[in-house]
């Protein structure tokens, strides 16, 4: 517990954190992804974020950036919501009931972040989930053999009682003997443990508090209060053991002295086994309550992103092809769109009837206008937030080909990885759920003849699948091949006295204007170099 000045500044510091951008990024603790990987192993594949697309799209540092969390638990519900795209929508309402409420009751929501603050954001409660998940495997070992010398421990101390005999003081010193040299060798095992007990019991006493809330954005309704009741005893018991443990470890004679005898009755590894016992039955009900704890911390941290942004919207999910207009269809409409990530960004309103080729030169915004949209896609079915001024699309996956590497340690080059990349969403694009498939750049890694012709043919294929291809490339002779099948976009640069300037608009049509010598040019390389670049594209 915080002393009155300590909460003082607590709260005052989470007044000036909310609805301001994180100051810095952070590494990725491997504790932040444990629970979705506990999480993502029930779930269909069509429902995933998968690594690839995470990866392009530079998630860690999406998620860096509205991670304003006050706990463990509101990290890992993050992660794992932003890496989620259900099919079914309902958990989206129940959301956004709580980031309105939270948006809307400025003490509430302090009052709360101060509870979830307290609940702190320790490394080795980052594995909660996985302990909890694996909870068979911590039972203690030989735990008939402890009760067993827990009775003869009681047979020679009755026997004492009884006889008072010589014979009866070497037994129970022999018994006890044995007890002390078994909780000296075990002890360790389950006193690692005990931390991350910690961390499981605060989680069932926050729930404790929340459940009292007459709110039912915050109490959880009924339910929660059902499973708080199941596990009230857990905090006592696992308490009981973590006082000892904060006893032995005081220096203090007294302590030493207490845990010598409770050793002797083998008492500590009797109560973990029923601490174990109690959270194997009970498992589903605390991880009802540790999702619970860190939707309420995420909403929070939703509605501080919401806040921090110079524009935002809720999305509207629509069927494809639904009409926006009584002449006009599309499949995903986006007015002022623009990538998070980037400060000041250029806004772009699009309408995507059908699949879409987007050329352009050089550094003009194609490959940050499709990372923005891929990047709403997952915000939007995820955390029902999209930075725009209005995002409609289908239920939809989104899988996307763009930052390919080689890698070395597989021996893999980057056509090949390329080509698997590509493959997954050829794949995909046959399924049942609707496809929005994002690539920049197709088939890079080839020869200028060969690209073009197998682009043609990966993306002609697409034209006729279930799914939305936006694709970015500098090769304008695919507008060309492809015709009709797909709507052509492009985005341009302008050439002044002062060097090369971009707008960071879309438009509609190709534009072949190619801007690479132009470039070297203005950035000062030698003439020579220049010359010889003119003639030989001008062969």
């Amino acid at each position: 517990m915080f002393g009155r000045r300590r909460k003082e500044k607590i709260r005052a510091w989470l007044r000036r954190r909310y609805g301001s951008v994180p100051s810095q990024e952070q590494e990725m603790k491997p504790g932040i992804r444990a629970y979705w990987q506990e999480y993502e192993r029930d779930l269909p594949q069509d429902e995933v974020v998968d690594e690839i697309t995470w990866n392009d799209l530079e998630m860690d540092r999406i998620f860096w950036r509205m991670n304003t969390n006050c706990s463990f638990a509101g990290e890992q519900e993050l992660f794992k919501t932003l890496h989620h795209i259900p099919k079914n929508k309902d958990n989206l309402d129940a959301l956004e009931e709580q980031i309105q409420y939270f948006t809307e009751h400025d003490d509430e929501r302090e009052r709360i972040q101060m509870e979830l603050f307290q609940l702190g954001k320790e490394e080795n409660c980052y594995a909660i989930p996985a302990f909890v998940s694996g909870i068979g495997e911590q039972k203690v070992r030989y735990v008939w053999l402890f009760r067993l010398m827990q009775l003869v421990l009681l047979g020679s101390v009755l026997l004492l009682c009884i006889t008072r005999a010589n014979q009866a003081w070497i037994l129970l010193g022999l018994v006890a003997m044995v007890n002390l040299v078994l909780y000296a060798v075990e002890k360790g095992r389950y006193e690692i443990y005990l931390d991350t007990l910690g961390g499981i019991i605060r989680i069932v006493r926050l729930s404790k508090k929340l459940v009292k809330d007459k709110t039912t954005v915050i109490s959880g309704g009924k339910s929660i209060r059902e499973h708080v009741s199941k596990l009230e005893k857990l905090t006592h018991m696992v308490a009981a053991l973590q006082n000892k443990k904060r006893a032995s470890m005081s220096g203090d004679v007294m302590g030493l002295l207490q845990d010598y005898l409770f050793g002797i009755t083998l008492w500590d590894f009797i109560q973990f086994d029923k601490v174990i016992h109690i959270l194997q039955n009970q498992e589903a009900c605390f991880m009802e309550l540790y999702a619970h704890v860190g939707r309420m911390d995420m909403a929070i941290a939703i509605a501080s992103f919401r806040q921090s942004l110079e524009m935002y919207c809720l999305p509207e999910f629509v069927s494809p092809l639904c009409p926006v207009s009584s002449d006009t269809s599309n499949i995903l409409y986006a007015e002022g769109l623009y990538h998070p990530l980037v400060e000041g960004a250029v806004g772009n309103t699009v309408r995507f009837s059908g699949d879409c080729l987007i050329t352009g030169s050089n550094a003009s915004g194609k490959s940050t206008f499709i990372k923005a949209v891929a990047v709403n896609v997952i915000l939007a079915e995820s955390i029902h937030t999209c930075t725009a001024g209005a995002f409609s699309l289908p239920d939809t996956r989104i899988l996307t080909s763009m930052a390919v590497r080689d890698d070395m340690m597989k021996g893999e080059s980057y056509f090949i990885k390329e080509v698997k990349y590509l493959k997954r969403i050829v794949d995909a694009a046959d399924a049942d759920r609707f496809l929005i498939c994002v690539v920049d750049e197709i088939l890079r890694g080839t020869n200028t003849k060969e690209r073009i012709a197998a682009s043609f043919a990966v993306l002609d294929y697409l034209a006729d699948r279930n799914c939305l291809a936006i694709v970015a490339s500098h090769d304008v002779e695919l507008a060309d091949l492809l015709g009709e099948a797909y709507e052509r976009y492009y985005f341009c640069e302008k050439m002044t006295d002062d060097g090369i300037t971009f707008d960071y608009k879309i438009h509609e049509g190709v534009n072949d204007s190619r801007n690479a010598i132009r470039l070297l040019e203005y950035m000062g390389f030698p003439g020579e170099i220049i010359r010889q670049a003119r003639r030989y594209g001008s062969r």
